[in-house]
């Protein structure tokens, strides 16, 4: 298993489209544009990745954040809308997704009826790990799913709203 920080060192991204002077310049667009970002994004190994777009007009100072998707062949892709004319930055991050790689490997083992309470031990410390990053509410729900994890129930699928609460920005 990956431990914290380990990811960033991993991750290569490269081919990224469009593109001014290896990214040195901003890019210049017009109001209603939609701007497609595309990149290889790929990791040694076989943990699975999320990578994120992040863009703002160049005057602005925070940054706006999308989840990219996986294509094909390490192929990622998102876009934005310019709401202004003017010159535009964007930037793409992506990280081994700890989380997402635990629980593509337990659906593998529960649907092939293996026995998964090691596994579920480990989920347990991940989703104990990320909710010390999340809000307190989400921090709450997580604490309910450490509980279900930690039963001797087993859990028939992790849901979407668990997917979205544990891939914070810890992981990244």
């Amino acid at each position: 298993m990956i431990r914290h920080g380990e990811s960033r060192t991993r991750v290569v991204i490269e081919a990224v489209k469009p593109e001014i002077d290896g990214g040195r310049l901003p890019i210049k667009r017009i109001t209603g544009d939609i701007v497609v970002v595309e990149a290889d994004i790929f990791v040694d190994g076989y943990d699975f990745l999320s990578a994120t777009l992040l863009y703002r007009k160049e005057s602005d100072l925070n940054w706006t954040e999308v989840p990219m998707e996986s294509l094909v062949n390490e192929r990622w892709r998102e876009s934005f809308v310019v709401s202004e004319t003017g010159y535009y930055r964007y930037t793409i991050i992506a990280w081994v997704d700890r989380f997402k790689s635990w629980r593509q490997n337990l659906t593998k083992k529960f649907e092939a009826k293996q026995d998964v309470s090691i596994d579920l031990l480990e989920g347990v410390k991940l989703i104990r790990e990320a909710s010390h990053y999340a809000a307190k509410r989400d921090a709450q729900t997580m604490q309910g799913w450490v509980e279900t994890l930690s039963s001797k129930q087993k859990p028939e699928k992790m849901t979407k709203e668990v997917r979205e609460k544990t891939n914070k920005k810890a992981e990244k």
